[in-house]
């Protein structure tokens, strides 16, 4: 049937081919559901199936369900069926771990195992602390980050991002939240993100505006359609096409929750941007507009302007609103042009984080959906804070300019998670910048000094301990307990939902 050494893999189970003359087939497959997916939850039955084309010696065949930790779960032996067909079942009364393997033996010859996976258990609804490095790890760094004290890590994508994200990730029985679900989206076709992975596109769509502003004084509104407008049909249609395949592929291990976008934002973060003056936007504007004012007359007396029409009702650019009140004592301003667009680029973004969110429900009824990196407060990214918490399940704010007392106090109004970022995120760069340092340098000293005291119990710190303050680099497991516990140490907050370790891309320096 094959070849002696070949192995072959295919979608449904895996062909393994021994390499000692005859040829195997394993299977692992759910028992009365065989084209569904090889991952398996408490009460499912996982069915392994045996094909060999040479007889086993009379000798039995033995199978070994083993997990992610090379624990013995079960196993089973049976004599050889008819046709050299022999099934397996293993019920499902409890799950140990996400990373899991068959293992066969025929005719004293183990083939090469056959790896499945596992739905984890009370993962939901989040109620534990999760530590997360924030970074990929290959296969076999389990234990590594566990000693390091993370019970968590991220994960991406689909299919296609198998073997760089969630693989490892089942295998190590790592549990993981999924970061950037519409990520798979390739540029320049991304939803909440485009501006923030190329900032360059804002200062190239804005170029012509700025020319004619400053040339002639005339806001030329066309070239403020936000590239992939959250209002357009065609930007929502493929956000829900994505969210589903990445929702429908992760499902099944439960993530911790959906991370929907991560420092998004109406443009990049928090970078001031006219938009959207788009169509789509415009026509959804003008009939939200009705809704804030009772009448034309009204809106005209608020703005300072004359419309004819709800038709004609245009908003204002930053630029045109401070030309237009720059001279005006302040209690005579008159705003409304500008923030009125403002506050409904909020209800735009809130309008689609929660259809993000529905779609996800769809297929993960239980799956919490947020986002994290926020910026502070402000009229850019769409953020309306008050309104925030009924689009999102879990949500993780930058700490400045007291974003994080703001969110709290509209979070807690509707019981919606919340989680900041270590302290050291407070102030301004500076400080953020030497809080980082001081944090990293007392965890590097820390491990250091453990380290040298193991070798050399007389041994002190050095000037290199303090130099090495920005660069953390791998270090042996003993001691990276003393690393967490160092940088817990010089913390003024709570361990929160992701720990990140400070780096200097501009200082190397070996041990």
């Amino acid at each position: 049937m094959f070849n002696t050494g070949i192995a072959v893999a295919c979608v449904a189970g895996l062909l393994l081919l021994s390499a000692v003359g005859f040829s195997a087939q394993v299977t692992v497959q759910h028992a009365g559901a065989p084209a569904k997916r090889a991952v398996f939850d408490v009460g499912d039955t996982i069915e392994v199936v045996v094909e060999a084309d040479a007889p086993a010696g009379g000798k039995k065949i033995t199978a070994k369900w083993i997990d992610s930790y090379d624990r013995l779960v079960a196993q089973q032996a049976r004599a050889p069926g008819q046709g050299g067909k022999t099934v397996f079942r293993f019920p499902v009364k409890a799950v140990v771990s996400t990373g899991n393997r068959i293992e066969v033996d025929v005719a004293g010859v183990t083939i090469e195992p056959v790896k499945f996976g596992c739905s984890p258990q009370h993962t939901r609804p989040l109620r534990d602390w999760y530590t997360f490095p924030w970074a990929a790890y290959p296969i076999g760094t389990g234990d590594a980050l566990r000693s390091l004290g993370c019970n968590g890590n991220r994960g991406y994508g689909t299919a296609g991002w198998r073997k760089r994200s969630l693989d490892p990730l089942v295998a190590n029985d790592i549990r993981y939240y999924v970061d950037e679900l519409l990520k798979p989206i390739r540029m320049p076709r991304r939803i909440f993100t485009l501006y923030k992975k190329d900032k360059s596109i804002m200062r190239r769509q804005m170029k012509p505006f700025l020319t004619k502003w400053k040339a002639e004084g005339v806001a030329d509104h066309s070239h403020l359609t936000r590239r992939n407008c959250l209002s357009d049909p065609d930007t929502l249609k493929r956000m829900a096409e994505m969210t589903r395949a990445v929702v429908s592929w992760h499902a099944p291990y439960k993530p911790i929750w959906y991370n929907m976008q991560d420092e998004g934002g109406m443009a990049a973060q928090n970078q001031k941007n006219e938009f959207c003056f788009g169509p789509h936007c415009m026509a959804g504007f003008r009939k939200w507009i009705q809704t804030q004012y009772p009448s034309l007359k009204t809106l005209n007396d608020a703005w300072g302007t004359s419309f004819a029409a709800w038709a004609k009702v245009t908003p204002m650019t930053s630029y045109e609103i401070r030309k237009r009140e720059a001279d005006k004592p302040l209690p005579a301003r008159r705003l409304g042009p500008w923030c009125d667009h403002r506050e409904y680029m909020d209800v735009v973004m809130l309008r689609t984080l929660a259809k993000c969110r529905e779609i996800g429900r769809e297929v993960d009824p239980d799956g919490l959906f947020g986002m994290t990196g926020t910026q502070g407060p402000s009229p850019w990214p769409g953020f309306d804070y008050s309104l925030l918490p009924t689009a999102l399940d879990v949500a993780h704010y930058y700490d400045y300019n007291n974003a994080i007392e703001i969110a709290r106090s509209f979070h807690e109004r509707h019981g919606t998670g919340l989680f900041p970022y270590l302290s050291h995120m407070r102030g301004n760069k500076a400080e953020r910048r030497a809080r980082a340092s001081r944090c990293a340098a007392s965890g590097r000293r820390a491990a250091l000094q453990a380290e040298r005291q193991r070798h050399n119990p007389s041994s002190i710190h050095t000037r290199k301990d303090h130099d090495m303050g920005y660069q953390l680099f791998p270090m042996p497991h003993e001691l990276a307990r003393e690393l967490i516990l160092a940088w817990l140490r010089v913390g003024d907050e709570a361990l929160s939902l992701l720990t990140y370790v400070a780096k200097r891309k501009d200082r190397q320096h070996d041990e």
